[in-house]
């Protein structure tokens, strides 16, 4: 089963808290105006569902926040873009991907679960950009937000891009996956920039921002496409791995 959202009038836009399943079915979008936000740990597009399941744009013009431990786009299954104007961003998880643990087992919402294991996402084309979420310089505080990918401290998961226009910005890794994840650029016109107003005193905590690479381990393979990756920390442009002071 799924829930497919169409094409509106030019006049109209839909905003909405979120757009997510809780079962076994896939969301997808083939165009429209889209604006969407979720807060704690469910997505503001995509599900939380035990089933196979999965988020498929084909088109439209999309704006999706996640904050606290939301993911902007997330899904256990697969996220699958082939069209469409994206606009991303998340607090403390992947903007496209999902966070690093599989739930909160405390009332409150503070005590993580198990770590996650990453999906697959595949872009084919469209314009997609995820955006940092940004603290004030002098910000004490750590935000572990990354753009495309599962968040650091998850395991595996794929990223695979063959087309379409990506410029991924992210206060951690950009273009990451899992611990033991694959990132593939087949092609297309990819821009990655890690670790964007990342002022977290103690990097020691926090992974200073890969432009594409993962948190720890994994494979980084491209075969065509026009790639540009920068760290503005002490990360690296295209790699990856903690960087311990």
């Amino acid at each position: 089963s799924g829930a497919a959202i169409g094409g509106f009038t030019d006049s109209y836009s839909e905003r909405v808290d979120c757009i997510y399943n809780t079962g076994a079915m896939t969301v997808t979008i083939n165009g429209g105006e889209i604006e969407a936000t979720a807060n704690h740990n469910n997505a503001a597009i995509g599900d939380k569902g035990n089933g196979k399941s999965g988020v498929t744009i084909n088109g439209g013009v999309i704006h999706a926040v996640g904050k606290g431990g939301a993911a902007g786009i997330g899904s256990k299954g697969d996220i699958r873009i082939t069209g469409g104007e994206l606009t991303v961003s998340a607090e403390g998880s992947g903007a496209i991907g999902g966070s690093d643990y599989e739930h909160n087992v405390s009332s409150d919402g503070d005590t993580p679960g198990n770590l996650r294991q990453g999906g697959s996402i595949t872009i084919n084309g469209g314009v997609v950009r995820t955006e940092p979420f940004a603290l004030p310089e002098g910000n004490p505080l750590a935000v572990d937000s990354v753009g495309i990918g599962t968040c650091q401290m998850g395991y595996g998961g794929s990223v695979t891009i063959n087309g379409g226009t990506v410029i991924a910005e992210a206060t951690c890794d950009a273009i990451t996956t899992g611990y033991g994840g694959t990132i593939t650029i087949n092609g297309g016109d990819v821009t990655a920039i890690g670790g964007v107003n990342n002022f977290a005193e103690d990097l020691n905590r926090v992974i200073p921002g890969n432009g594409i690479g993962p948190y720890e381990s994994g494979s980084v393979i491209i075969n065509g496409g026009t790639v540009k990756a920068t760290a503005k920390g002490k990360g690296f442009g295209i790699g990856g791995a903690r960087i311990y002071n």
